[in-house]
C-alpha cells in the first residue's frame, strides 16, 4: 500500500526577478518522519521551506495537503491547514511573559470576548508540563536566554490552547531549531521531536549540523544551487556524502600540511581541544602566519575559535601561546 504524504510539493519552482531560486524541486513529508533538508548557504532551503509555509507561491508547480491540491495565499492559511514554522531567531514579543507569548495570537477569552486569565495559565501551565519546559510562565520572556526563547518558540508552535501537543500541527517546520540552544537543551527538543513523531505529526527539519541531522532523520533531502540533488533515506547515507552532494565535489583524506622548521616553535599550539558535541581539534600557528579555518556552516568554526579564546569553557585539551598553557 502506497503511502500518502500529508504536504508534498511537485515540481516546485521559484524565481525573483531573473534569478531562480528553485527549480523542478519534488519534496514530500510523511506523518510521523522527519523529513531533514539540507544543502550550502543559497541551495534553496529558505525559499523551499517558505512555499511549504504560504510565505511563497510557487512560479511553477503545485503543493498537496493530504493527496489535494493546496494553495496558500499568505502564511495564516498555511497555518490553520496545520502548518506550523519556527523560524532560527524567536519571534517573542519582549513585553509579554512566557504564558502570552505561548498563545499570542489565539488567546482563551471569556463568553464576553475578553481575555481568560484563569484559561490562559492553565492552558500554559498544561503545555509547560507536557513539554518539560521548566520555564516560570509569567517572567517576561526579556528575561529568558536565548535559549529558552527558542524552546517558547517551539512549544508555541506545537501548541493550541485546551489541546494536546501539536493538535492541528499536521506539519512542523523547524528552521535551524538548535542554532542557540545548548547540547543539553538540543537533546531536550530531539526527544519532543521523537514524542511529535509518535503523534503522527510530519516534521520538515533544516539544519547546517549535519550530525544531528544524521542522529534524527528518517529521509534527507540535499538542494544544490536550488535543484534537488537526491532523497534518500538516513540509513543509506553518511556524512561524507551528505557533503560531496551538497558542494559537488569529492572529499579526500588530506594530510596534514608539515610546516617549514625555518619558521621555528609554534606561536600558538592547540592539542585535542574539546567541548560538548567538539572536537578534537588540533592545530599550530607560526609567527607571520595567517592560518585559515574552513568549513560548512555549523561545522564547528565559531565553537572552535570561542574555545581557543577562552568564551567557552572547554572539557579536554590544551591551548599553549609561546609556551605557557592558557
Amino acid at each position: 500500500m502506497t503511502r500518502e504524504p500529508v504536504l508534498a510539493a511537485h515540481g516546485v519552482s521559484k524565481s525573483f526577478g531573473t534569478t531562480a531560486a528553485l527549480s523542478n524541486v519534488d519534496f514530500a513529508c510523511y506523518p510521523g518522519e522527519v523529513h531533514a533538508l539540507v544543502g550550502q548557504n543559497g541551495a534553496g532551503k529558505s525559499t523551499l521551506m517558505n512555499l511549504l509555509a504560504g510565505v511563497f507561491a510557487p512560479s511553477s508547480g503545485h503543493l498537496t495537503l493530504g493527496g489535494s491540491r493546496a494553495t496558500f495565499r499568505h502564511p495564516v492559511e498555511a497555518r490553520r491547514a496545520g502548518i506550523r514554522v519556527v523560524y532560527q531567531t524567536p519571534d517573542l514579543v519582549p513585553h509579554l511573559n512566557v504564558a502570552e507569548n505561548l498563545f499570542l495570537g489565539e488567546e482563551p477569552a471569556t463568553r464576553l470576548g475578553v481575555l481568560s486569565q484563569r484559561r490562559l495559565y492553565q492552558d500554559a501551565a498544561r503545555i509547560s508540563s507536557e513539554l518539560e519546559l521548566g520555564l516560570p510562565l509569567r517572567a517576561p520572556v526579556t528575561s529568558l536566554s536565548p535559549s529558552q526563547q527558542q524552546l517558547v518558540t517551539v512549544a508555541r508552535a506545537m501548541a493550541t490552547r485546551s489541546d494536546t501537543i501539536a493538535a492541528g500541527a499536521r506539519v512542523l517546520i523547524l528552521d535551524e531549531p538548535t542554532a542557540a540552544l545548548s547540547p543539553g537543551e538540543a537533546g531536550h527538543l530531539f526527544r519532543l521531536i521523537e514524542r511529535l513523531k509518535e503523534r503522527g505529526t510530519a516534521v520538515v527539519y533544516i539544519s547546517h549540523r549535519l550530525e544531528e541531522v544524521l542522529d534524527i532523520a528518517d529521509t534527507i533531502s540535499i538542494l544544490r544551487d536550488g535543484s534537488l540533488v537526491e532523497t534518500v533515506p538516513r540509513e543509506k547515507v553518511t556524512r561524507e556524502r551528505l557533503i560531496r552532494q551538497m558542494t559537488g565535489g569529492d572529499i579526500t583524506e588530506r594530510s596534514r600540511r608539515e610546516h617549514d622548521s625555518s619558521k621555528g616553535a609554534a606561536l600558538l599550539r592547540v592539542r585535542d581541544l574539546e567541548a560538548a558535541g567538539l572536537g578534537p581539534f588540533a592545530l599550530d600557528l607560526h609567527p607571520g602566519e595567517i592560518l585559515g579555518v574552513a568549513g560548512l556552516v555549523g561545522s564547528g568554526r565559531t565553537e572552535l575559535l570561542r574555545l581557543v579564546f577562552g568564551a567557552d569553557r572547554r572539557s579536554g585539551g590544551s591551548v599553549e601561546l609561546n609556551g605557557t598553557a592558557l
